[in-house]
Parts: structure tokens; sequence; C-alpha cells
């Protein structure tokens, strides 16, 4: 395996490595739980106490951090060896999100090459806690992460330097030791993993949007009206309990209680398996839940809705205020603070308290989202004298899955822009669906969205082997189907055809997750073994994680992987089986997919300053022709990779002055 240099050297980077890491004030309340890294910056009490430093220069070399409470002073001379934004060197750190915001806030560096070593670890393990106290025990480090609580409360006339500089050293050696073995994990992968982890950095660093505060300050107001007025729809539950009426929606127990007495005696709460037993479903994106918020009884319908609210509008405002509090830092701008890595699949994430990752869109039919949540995404504007251009990649995850599998009828019929969802209608109900015309009767009109939208879900939702009685509850939840099922125009032994013709016509998908499930396996019981399945996966087991090699080279990993006396197959995080494995693959080729737009974009000139699922945001000159330049994007996304030879790609984008969906 490489060492860290040859792997900076394989991707451009300078093989010089300036290991950094800032001690400063904290306290209860002015602390990075309680803030986000901005406002954590710029509070009142905020103070920089040094910087710990250690420059690597050879492969092996030992760790030798030193700290320096004249701070300004090591910048500069770094500065002056290294160049204005340390583009000679890479800047290496744990958590660098937090590190390269204070030299960009207080010196107005921004590093061009940066390794974090979060990142390093996310990529082998984006659900473990991947703290440095907690790398440090699972790598078994020389160090450990020391106890910073010895500095609470104190300034820096107050600090003990020797026990300051100490706990610093003992972080950076743990950080050097973290980079010597993490690094070398991204050979075969590292020309697009680190570039795409410094992009995501930069993107925080450097302003991206201006933010409306206007439409901010009315949006908070609206939230807070609804929030009141779903309160006062059931304000006959104060009946039921001498509590507030938020107290009492928002109580697990009190709640049940209620919503149990209001259900026909027939009907009981839905449940599912929590970690200790059976418990009702209450979370929102339960299938149960979202039955409950178009129950047919009135009272119980109110009451599930006023629990959304009351969880729901509180978190929206909350955001709102975050963002507006860190574009306030920085002079109505605001940044883009986001996770690299942060599922299992490689998928990016949101943080520092506004996660842009999970904006509201429009909803689908029936499942609509409120218009003010959709008007959050309003908030961030173009910069002057720019526009913003959004690309999506249409259908993308459909359309992976029949490229994997070797559904070539599915994938050319992709290719020619055929109407998927309407062919696949036609076949479930045995006559013409298709989109509806102007010139339809409404009857009609209702009918063909109606059947073409059964067409949609299943395309779009059963390549990972849902079953009927999910997508039957997904059905009854929908505020649009429920009347169509209750009037027994539909039932279950609808859903179920509809599963059955699916499988039936797409029948290489499902023939996919037993192939992939089998191969899995495999390895599981023969660590000794090696599988190349076709599209170039590939599957071995190294010390009970199986790796599971995509088309692009990146790899999954999967830890603790066992099969249990009950043939279950079963990881670190739960179980497997051939429809999850296949979820897996797929939203990783897409995130592959969408990784390599992103840098094929940059390297044309273009500015990425946003990202989301399947959609890519640039801002445009309006210097420049938009149109062209909106055109060039389109082209530069649909450029399919080599490992992706005969996967369909389709880019749709518009212009905007604001992010909308």
């Amino acid at each position: 395996m490489s060492n860290w240099q040859e792997i900076l050297k394989s991707v451009d980077y300078p093989t010089t490595a300036v290991v950094l890491d800032f001690e400063s004030y904290w306290d209860s309340e002015c602390n990075l739980k309680k803030l986000s890294i901005l406002e954590y910056l710029a509070h009142p009490k905020f103070e920089l106490f040094g910087v710990g430093i250690d420059e690597l220069k050879q492969p092996f070399q030992e760790p030798h951090p030193a700290f320096w409470t004249l701070y300004e002073e090591r910048i500069t001379r770094l500065q002056k060896e290294y160049g204005n934004d340390l583009e000679h060197c890479a800047v290496v750190g744990q958590n660098l999100m937090f590190d390269c915001m204070i030299l960009k806030f207080f010196f107005g560096v921004v590093p061009k090459y940066t390794v974090d070593i979060l990142n390093l670890a996310r990529y082998e393990d984006a659900r473990r806690h991947n703290r440095l106290e907690d790398l440090c025990k699972i790598y078994k480090t020389s160090v450990q992460k020391g106890n910073n609580e010895q500095f609470k409360n104190k300034t820096f006339s107050e600090i003990d330097l020797v026990a300051l500089a100490e706990y610093n050293r003992s972080d950076m050696i743990a950080e050097t030791e973290l980079l010597y073995l993490l690094l070398p994990k991204l050979e075969n992968y590292a020309k697009v993993e680190l570039p795409l982890q410094t992009h995501t950095l930069r993107m925080y660093l450097n302003t991206c949007f201006n933010f409306d505060f206007a439409l901010a300050n009315e949006l908070i107001s609206a939230m807070k009206n609804e929030l009141k007025k779903s309160l006062l729809n059931v304000a006959w539950v104060t009946t039921y309990s001498r509590q507030p009426l938020l107290k009492t929606v928002n109580s697990d127990n009190l709640f049940v209680t209620i919503l149990q007495g209001l259900l026909p005696p027939e009907e009981k709460i839905p449940m599912k398996q929590g970690k200790n037993g059976m418990i009702p479903e209450l979370a929102k994106t339960d299938t149960g839940f979202q039955y409950l918020l178009n129950h047919p009884v009135k009272k119980v319908k109110d009451l599930c809705q006023t629990r959304l609210a009351a969880g729901s509008w509180p978190t929206h405002i909350k955001r709102i205020e975050s963002m507006a509090a860190q574009a306030k830092v920085r002079d109505g701008k605001l940044g883009n603070p986001m996770r690299y890595y942060a599922a299992h699949t490689g998928r990016f994430g949101g943080t520092e308290r506004i996660n842009l990752q999970n904006l509201a869109g429009t909803g689908r039919a029936g499942q609509g989202t409120h218009p003010l949540l959709q008007q959050i995404r309003q908030l961030l504007m173009a910069t002057k004298g720019h526009i913003l251009g959004i690309g999506d990649f249409a259908q993308i995850e459909a359309r992976i899955t029949a490229w994997i599998a070797g559904q070539d009828d599915l994938v050319q019929a992709f290719a020619a822009g055929e109407d998927i969802y309407s062919q696949f209608a036609t076949v479930l109900f045995g006559h013409i669906v298709r989109k509806p015309a102007e010139h339809d009767s409404p009857e009609t009109i209702k009918r063909m969205k109606i059947e073409r939208g059964f067409g949609k879900d299943a395309i779009l939702g059963c390549g990972y082997g849902m079953g009927a009685i999910k997508f039957y509850d997904r059905c009854r939840a929908n505020s649009d189907l429920q009347p169509l099922f209750d009037s027994g125009e539909y039932d279950f032994d609808f859903i179920e055809k509809l599963i059955k013709n699916y499988r039936k016509t797409y029948s290489k998908i499902p023939a996919f997750w037993t192939t992939i499930e089998k191969a899995f396996r495999w390895v599981v019981k023969y660590p000794q073994e090696k599988i190349t399945m076709p599209r170039f996966f590939r599957l071995w087991n190294e010390k009970h994680t199986i790796h599971l090699q995509l088309p692009s080279g990146r790899v999954l990993f999967y830890p603790y992987s066992s099969i249990n006396k009950n043939g279950e197959l079963l990881w670190r995080w739960g179980k497997l089986w051939g429809g999850s494995i296949t979820e897996n693959i797929v939203q990783a080729i897409a995130r592959d997919l969408f990784a390599e737009a992103i840098l094929r974009l940059e390297s044309k000139g273009f500015r990425v300053i946003h990202h989301s699922h399947d959609e890519i945001i640039v801002s445009l000159n309006k210097m420049f022709n938009t149109k062209s330049s909106l055109k060039a994007m389109e082209n530069t996304m649909c450029v399919v990779p080599q490992w992706a030879t005969g996967l369909p790609v389709e880019v749709e984008t518009e212009l905007s002055e604001r992010y909308k969906k």
C-alpha cells in the first residue's frame, strides 16, 4: 500500500503536510455544541489561545508539533514559506471546517489543498462516531485524546499554558498517526475523493449566496402563526390534560393515551419494532403515522397534524434563524456548510444547524410540501452580477438500477426518452395510459394522472424490492389516493398485482437482488474467496469486513459482516438482503456520477456553490451569455465516465435568481 506522500503526489497535491490545530476559549454558552462555527468565532467571549503546527516533509517522519501562542506571527511565517493561501502545502487537521474557518475569518487564508482526518475516517465508516477521541481508541494511536475540561471558562491570562501545550501536542500526534494510517485507504479512488473533500470545505469557507433577511422575517412570523393556528385547532385536548397544548402533543405518553381514546374500538395505533420491543409509529416518516395524518376520524387527523406541526415548525424557525445569524456574521452572505461522506453510500449531508441538503421541495401529489417550507429555498439568492444555474439528473436511480441489472429494454427506453411511467401503467391496467392532454375531459385528466402515477411510483420505488404491504401503506398515507382505497376502487390485491407486474416486466432487476445477495453471502462464508460480477463489481472479505468495489473503483465497506443461526445476513448496522444491497449500490453509483460531474464542472471553470441529492447549482456571471453557459453546464453533466459506458443520463437545467425546486 502506498504511503501518504505517494497518495498526495498521485493527485497533484503538495507532498509537504502542515498539521494545524487551534485552541480557543470556551464555556457552557460559548462553545461549538451551542453555536455554529461562525457564531462561535464572532461571539464576544471568543479568544484564540494559540495554534499547534507540525510540518511533515518525509514519508515516515515522527510527529514533532510545537504550540505557539504568538499565532499571528506563526501564520505569517507559514504564508512566507508556503504562499498566501498555503498553496504549496497540504493543510491537515481533524475537522478542518473549524480550523480553516479560523484561517479564513481572522487571516483571510483559504487553503487550496486540504486533508481532513474526519473525512478520511468517514470514508471508511460514515455511521460510526468519528470524533478524535473515538478514532484514537479505534486505531490505538500512541496517545489518546486529552480532556479539555481543565480549560473551560478560562481566559488566556488564566490558562496553564504548559498544560494547554501538552494537550494540543497529544491531539496533533494522534492526528499525524491517523493521517499516515487513513490516507492510504483512499489509494484507488484518491483522484476523486481528495479534491471532493477540498471542494466541500471551500464551499463553506467562501460565500455562495446572498441571504434575504426580509423574507426570513416574513417566514418566521408566518410559521409562528401556523403553529398557533394548529394548536388552537385542537384546543379540546385541554379536557384530557392540564399540560400546555404544545407539551401535550409533543409528549409521547400523553399523545398515545389521547390518540387511542379517539380511534374506533377495533383500530389500534400502528406499531413498529424498536430497540426494546414494539413502539408506536409516531415519527413523521413512519407509514402508520402518515396514514393517521389523513385519518377519516377528524379529531384523530387534527391531533396528528398538530403533533407534526408542533414538532416541525419550531425546527424550521430555528433553521431560518441560524441561517440569518450566520449570514449576519458574513455581511449578508452565506457559505455552504456541507458534510462530506455523511452516509454509507458516500452521499453528502448538511451540518452547522442549517442543513441545506434537505430544504423542502414541492413534494409529490397528495403529499405536497407546505408553501412556507417551499419558500425556505428562496432565502438563498444569487450574488450581485450572477445568476444560479440549476442542473438535475433525471430519474437517475431508476436508470442505474436498470443498467446494473442488465434490464436492457428499460435502459434503451430511458435512452430514447420514452414515457416509462405510462408504458408500465399501460401494462398494469391493460389499456392505454398516457400523460393528460389539454383537450381531455376533467374525468380523463384525473384518471390518467392517477394511473400514470401508479406507474411512476412503481418505476421509482420498486427497484429495491419494496413489497406489496409497504407500497399499499404508502398509498393509504397519500391524501389523494386514500379515498380511492377507502371506496374500494383500489385495494391490496391491486397493489400485489402491481408488484408482480413490475417484477415480471423487469425480471432482471429482482434477479440482480438474488445474485448480489448470493455473492455477498459467499464471501462472508468463505473469506478467502473473491468474486467479480458484471459491470465490474468485486467483492472480497478482509477481517470480517466485506469490501464491495463499485464500477468507479470506489469501495463500500461492510464491517462485522456475518450470517446468523437463522440464516440472516448481518453487518455492523443491521440486516442486509439483495434489495438493500442493491439500494446501497445504486445510490453509491449515483453519488460517484455526481461527484465526477462536480469536479468536471469545476475543471471547466464553473463555480459549483451547492448540490443536493441529484442536483448541482453553479453561479453564472451575467456578463457572459448565461443561456449558453447553462447549455455547457448541461453538456458537462451529461458526460458519462468510461466506467459507466451504456448508462443513459439526462439532465434538466434552468436559470434562477433564487434557489428553487
